[in-house]
């Protein structure tokens, strides 16, 4: 039995040669389900809460999704994979979780308080300016801002 995914010590993980439609099992100590990934139905539910249920749901639809966009493993026959056209990459976020120096964390805050906004949307900028070569700066876009407000008015 494979495993898809853990989530706080819930494993996610489905029988290679199981029936349709396809799905995905969760068990937890002596709790278990089994969701339907296309529609999330569940199925053979053994001792989780509706509120447990509903996050369990989520993580399956985060992962297929995840999946499906071709970040992670490789799609079954029947999945239907989403092009890049489908998505407004540009504006899509998608959350992840890494390890970053104290050090950078520190100094984002700290340019963060000085310009009003989160270090979250430092980090951001500061990625897109390293991966994609965004370079336009703060001030560069203010003041093209400003001569396009200006030459309308």
């Amino acid at each position: 039995m494979p495993e898809i995914f853990r989530f706080k010590n819930i494993r996610f993980f489905f029988y290679s040669q199981d029936h349709e439609p396809v799905h995905v099992h969760v068990r937890h100590a002596e709790r278990s389900v089994v969701i339907v990934i296309d529609t999330l139905e569940v199925k053979k539910n053994k001792g989780f809460r509706s509120g447990e249920i509903k996050l369990l749901k989520e993580k399956v639809q985060e992962q297929t999704l995840l999946r499906r966009c071709g970040m992670n493993t490789s799609q079954k026959k029947k999945t239907k994979k989403i092009s890049a056209e489908d998505l407004d990459n540009k504006n899509m976020k998608v959350r992840v979780n890494c390890w970053v120096d104290g050090e950078v964390i520190l100094e984002l805050k700290k340019r963060a308080k000085k310009q009003k906004t989160k270090y979250q949307t430092l980090l951001n900028s500061a990625l897109r300016q390293a991966v994609l070569g965004e370079q336009e700066e703060l001030e560069k876009r203010v003041k093209r801002l400003e001569s396009l407000v200006l030459k309308k008015a």
